[in-house]
């Protein structure tokens, strides 16, 4: 049996490892009758979708009701178009262990509406591809030192003051700031966590994201 302790982990387990691949991550409860199901709406920058050779944000809408979380295959299911309210839901069946690669799958492979990625405006990183790197300001230095602080050597930062050309509503803050972290720490799925948590706790964090050899770290500075 199941307890609402085994299915809170499982969804722990999913928002944790979403986080590793779009930045902003919301998952709720919600219930119609007797229905109860959760859904998750994740976004984040993706390059070269369609051979854009651009970045692109992407948002996901998705669903998965408790009584099939509780299984494992489990079913669930995302908006082709979550802009268009009459878009088709598509139905997927995914081992557990394979399901946050599988929701991956559907924005690399492009697996939603044609028109949908089409609409999606391009962001661009540097308006001046030949301009100098910029100095990593003091905000920089001091999340380097903490998370060295925590046992992560770091052994190059690199910031990026990024320009957005788009319009999403599902931004709660606009990110003015980006530092790269360059390590070479093999780091497990606890000393991640430990990382994000305590990093989050840091005024002006908006959300990080771990790749292989580097953390990168959204940042707003506080005025």
């Amino acid at each position: 049996m199941v307890t609402t302790l085994e299915l809170k982990q499982k969804i722990n387990n999913i928002d944790f490892q979403l986080k590793e691949i779009f930045e902003n991550v919301y998952i709720q409860e919600k219930s119609i009758g007797n229905q109860f199901f959760f859904t998750i709406d994740c976004n984040g920058e993706f390059w070269n979708l369609n051979e854009s050779n651009s970045y692109q944000r992407v948002e996901l809408k998705m669903v998965i009701h408790k009584t099939d979380l509780l299984k494992d295959p489990v079913c669930w299911s995302y908006s082709s178009n979550h802009l268009n309210e009459n878009a088709h839901w598509v139905e997927k069946v995914s081992n557990f262990s394979n399901l946050v690669e599988d929701i991956e799958d559907v924005v690399l492979s492009c697996r939603m509406d044609e028109s949908y990625f089409q609409s999606l405006p391009f962001i661009l990183e540097n308006l001046n591809e030949d301009s100098p790197k910029e100095y990593v300001d003091g905000d920089g230095e001091f999340l380097k030192t903490k998370i060295q602080s925590m046992g992560v050597s770091v052994d190059e930062v690199d910031q990026d003051d990024k320009i957005q050309l788009e319009n999403n509503s599902f931004m709660t803050t606009k990110p003015e700031k980006k530092y790269f972290f360059y390590h070479h720490s093999d780091l497990s799925m606890a000393d991640k966590f430990i990382l994000e948590q305590e990093l989050n706790k840091i005024d002006g964090v908006n959300y990080l994201i771990f790749k292989e050899g580097r953390i990168e770290i959204n940042f707003t500075p506080v005025k």
